[in-house]
């Protein structure tokens, strides 16, 4: 549209963990199981935080009723994934890759196209 600027210029380059740094990820010790457990969602499912603290009892098989994210603050979940980044030594990796919670969402992306799962499906589900 005419006259409408963007109010970012420049969008940030974010990188996708890879399977191996995942792996090194999830067997850290984290500050808080919820946190650990909101990015291993993210992680498989390629949901956004906002979409994984949504999970209601009522989306849940009747198996899992009594498991549900608090609405906790979404920014403690990208702080505990910056916390457990740093004590696995990839502090830089951070800084130069643009690694951030999002980069769940790449990471999933990423591993099903490997997988070579179609585009068309990917895209669906995410």
């Amino acid at each position: 549209m005419r006259g409408i600027k963007p109010l970012v210029s420049i969008s940030k380059e974010r990188d996708a963990f890879t399977v191996n740094e995942a792996e090194r990820i999830f067997s850290a010790t984290w500050n808080k199981e919820e946190t650990r457990l909101i990015n291993l969602t993210a992680a498989l499912t390629g949901m956004r935080i906002s979409e994984i603290l949504g999970i209601g009892k009522a989306n849940l098989h009747e198996k899992y009723k009594g498991f549900a994210f608090k609405a906790s603050d979404p920014r403690r979940a990208y702080i505990d994934l910056c916390y457990v980044l740093s004590e696995i030594g990839m502090d830089n990796d951070k800084q130069s890759r643009g690694l951030c919670f999002h980069s769940w969402r790449h990471f999933f992306n990423t591993y099903l196209l490997a997988e070579n799962v179609p585009p068309v499906k990917v895209a669906a589900v995410l």
